[in-house]
């Protein structure tokens, strides 16, 4: 299926331009468009935090109003820079004579919270688009969890710099797994674009190192050229005490690779969130754009 629309969800943490150019590089190559929408957190959830905080301080009730005019004016501040970026771009804010593969950057307003926002327009986009962080925190949190467990589609974590360029070298993360099978299927598209693909398989002791299935990843190779897509495999083999995230993005520096594609969270989040794993160790040490799929 071709990717035409990118679902933008910038925060008020983002670097607003940094992101939009990155996504900007993506639906270029894609014949794509934007749809960007700004997610800063409810105002409705604010002005309970903002209660609940005076109420165990001697500090004074922040008014509904004050802060509905503050929410308000974030928004139209990104508004104003969004506005400002396109038009440097030269770029239409919709689609013209109604052509398929017409590139614009459109703003979506909405007064839903901002994770019902995210899941409505991720769930009619092609691939949704989110900074990369390393630090996720609140509302940030939220959203990539909306994204990866209620959209139904991929997600593109961009980095604030893009270090190689994405299309000239890509990797698909394998391990025979339900979400590394989803990945696939997910990545096909971008696959297509890349002049080299990598299979990226972390070689383990245990004979379930091609998952309960058991499904090798020269066999994926075969699948992949029935859609035209000619790739070989990386045998990734850890270093001593090397966790398996680690050692992806070991090899994937090492291969010069510009884009990862890989099932995320294969374990339970409570698992990862305790005892780590390698979805959590990606998304913490990341610098290249990731495409993750659950």
């Amino acid at each position: 299926m071709p990717i035409r629309t990118f679902f933008v969800g910038l925060t008020p943490a983002s670097d607003m331009e940094a992101v939009l150019d990155n996504a900007l590089l993506f639906a270029e190559k894609m014949e794509g468009h934007l749809e960007v929408a700004y997610l800063q957190p409810d105002f409705v959830d604010l002005s309970g935090d903002a209660a609940l905080a005076a109420a165990a301080t001697s500090y004074p009730v922040r008014p509904y109003e004050e802060l509905l005019a503050q929410h308000e004016k974030a928004e139209g501040e990104a508004r104003q820079r969004f506005d400002a970026w396109r038009a440097k771009r030269n770029l239409p804010s919709d689609i013209l004579h109604k052509m398929l593969r017409s590139l614009y950057a459109r703003w979506i307003q909405s007064d839903a919270p901002p994770d019902v926002t995210l899941v409505h327009r991720a769930r009619l986009s092609d691939v949704t688009v989110l900074p990369l962080r390393h630090k996720r925190l609140g509302t940030e949190a939220a959203l990539l969890d909306a994204a990866l467990f209620e959209s139904g589609r991929p997600v593109l974590l961009l980095p604030p710099k893009i270090q190689a360029a994405p299309f000239v070298r890509m990797a698909l993360a394998w391990n025979g797994s339900l979400q590394s099978a989803r990945s696939l299927s997910h990545a096909i598209p971008f696959l297509h674009e890349a002049a080299d693909v990598h299979i990226l398989f972390v070689a383990r002791k245990k004979e379930s190192a091609y998952g309960r299935v058991g499904i090798p990843p020269s066999e994926v190779c075969e699948a992949l050229s029935w859609q035209g897509i000619r790739a070989r495999v990386v045998t990734i083999v850890p270093e001593e005490d090397e966790e398996v995230g680690a050692a992806l993005l070991r090899v994937a520096k090492e291969q010069d690779v510009g884009m990862l594609a890989l099932g995320a969270f294969t374990h339970s989040r409570l698992r990862e969130a305790m005892l780590g794993g390698v979805t959590k160790h990606v998304l913490d040490h990341a610098d290249l754009p990731l495409l993750m799929s659950h």
